[in-house]
């Protein structure tokens, strides 16, 4: 193979790679799994829906607790603020955050998986959300990103910055497949 023909190889070779989506490595997850919320919106409650219609047996519990953790080994948290959800649940965007982290820590303390989902996109960006995200994503083991809820990169560093893998989605409804993946369900 001459020298041209090389660098003709290596050049298509380095488009390919630039054009084609690359997909996270999906981590093995195990059961049992508890879902939960970090801001109070209603995106954990649709996960919790979207495992359901795949059968995977789960725990939901919107204000989770870090001594309710005991048992179990996988943590999904749906990030996403709620007004209405913070206020339904009696607590502000501080409380929640003093939770989530408490729940962060006794997740790695456990050796829990950490999967945090950012499934509602860019409505649930912005002043109210994003504060968050910046808690509850730097600390997952992996992210699940709905495509328009990145527009600015903000999960790309995360992820970038914290070497976490992450799966973007374009539509919510995707989650199930992610799921399916995670839990090895045919």
């Amino acid at each position: 193979m001459s020298n041209r023909s090389r660098v003709l190889s290596l050049v298509i070779l380095l488009v390919v790679l630039a054009i084609e989506p690359v997909s996270a490595s999906v981590p093995k997850a195990e059961l049992p799994v508890v879902i939960t919320s970090s801001g109070q919106s209603p995106d954990a409650l649709m996960i919790k829906l979207l495992a359901d219609q795949i059968q995977l047996e789960n725990g939901f519990e919107i204000v989770l607790e870090a001594d309710q953790l005991q048992g179990y080994k996988t943590l999904i948290i749906g990030i996403g603020g709620s007004v209405k959800g913070l206020g339904d649940a009696g607590i502000n965007t501080d409380d929640e955050i003093e939770r989530v982290h408490r729940l962060i820590a006794e997740a790695k303390d456990q050796g829990v998986l950490i999967v945090a989902m950012h499934t509602g996109g860019s409505p649930r960006r912005g002043d109210l959300a994003d504060p968050f995200i910046h808690a509850t994503a730097p600390h997952a083991d992996f992210l699940v990103v709905r495509n328009d809820g990145n527009q600015d990169g903000l999960f790309t560093r995360i992820a970038d910055e914290h070497s976490i893998p992450v799966e973007y989605v374009e539509q919510t409804m995707e989650v199930r497949t992610v799921l399916m993946k995670m839990f090895g369900i045919e």
